[in-house]
């Protein structure tokens, strides 16, 4: 498989109650915070970039906030209750106590790590491409019984509700 080298695009800004990519940075305090918690999270390896090598706290999580403007508030009550306590133990305790907070923590940054183009680059993924499918593939499809069950099956129809 060939990989492209990826390109980090800065996201626009989305319409409506989204903020513009500036307002999306965390606090200086919050986003220190959220790199330490960050890096215990995704340490990274020998393939893999750890979280604060590819500014993770830091323009990855602007762009997970642009595209979801909900999430900062929750994100920013998580974060900031962590600033009292050891950040392992704020985690395991956080993990265990708190579900909700931990979705929201694990989310945020699990899903700014993997936009940011040297995670994605080491993945060999060079993001989402068109593909076209060609009439042959289709037959295929067909003629390898991948549709079979569902021809077998026959149609379902469900009313819709009035």
């Amino acid at each position: 498989m060939t990989t492209r080298p990826v390109v980090d695009l800065p996201l626009p800004a989305l319409p409506g109650s989204a903020r513009p990519v500036e307002g999306q940075d965390l606090p200086d305090e919050l986003r220190q915070r959220l790199a330490v918690l960050a890096d215990i999270l995704l340490p990274g390896s020998e393939t893999m970039p750890a979280a604060g090598a590819v500014d993770l706290a830091g323009v990855g999580i602007r762009q997970v906030l642009t595209s979801r403007p909900d999430l900062r508030a929750p994100l920013e009550a998580v974060v900031a209750s962590s600033s009292e306590q050891d950040a392992r133990d704020f985690l395991r305790c956080l993990r265990s106590h708190d579900p909700g907070g931990w979705a929201t923590l694990t989310t945020c940054v699990t899903a700014g790590y993997y936009m940011r183009p040297a995670v994605r680059q080491a993945l060999g993924y060079a993001g989402q491409e068109g593909r076209v499918v060609t009439a042959d593939e289709f037959v295929s499809w067909v003629t390898d019984g991948l549709l079979d069950p569902v021809i077998s099956r026959g149609p379902l129809v469900r009313e819709a509700p009035a």
